[in-house]
């Protein structure tokens, strides 16, 4: 269990400094990504409020109820996408990557390898589904 925390941390320490490495390329990438994490979200709430959900709220007797279920295939669309996700993310990082060659040579517990490399596929495949999650929850 202990290597998982050093795996962890470390993993931490360089999200850490590449995010706040002060350089011109860095800065330059940060807030190139910052923009266009904020278009998207603003984009596709506007797309799912003043497109979609004012259009079928003017529908008569059903408007609600067919807001309802958009909210509920919306969701199932993102939960499979979540999982087309962790496959792709999972079979990179589980099977193609040279780091996980180097665990494999290292005094690390089968289940410490793969716990610490479940945290790695949850992280990098949920991130962005909760974003664009976010603009249909508002």
């Amino acid at each position: 269990m202990e290597i998982i925390k050093v795996l962890l941390f470390a993993k931490l320490k360089i999200l850490a400094a590449v995010l706040f490495d002060r350089s011109k390329k860095n800065v330059l990438r940060n807030l190139s990504m910052i923009f266009f994490l904020g278009t998207l979200l603003i984009a596709s709430y506007l797309f799912f409020h003043n497109l979609i959900f004012r259009y079928v709220v003017t529908i008569e007797d059903i408007g609600f109820l067919l807001i309802d279920r958009l909210v509920t295939i919306g969701f199932l669309i993102f939960f499979f996408m979540l999982i087309v996700s962790s496959f792709v993310i999972s079979f990179a990082s589980l099977f193609r990557s040279r780091e996980t060659e180097y665990l494999f040579s290292a005094p690390v517990s089968v289940s410490e390898l793969f716990t610490s490399k479940f945290f790695d596929i949850v992280i990098l495949s949920s991130w962005a589904i909760l974003i664009m999650a976010l603009s249909i929850l508002y």
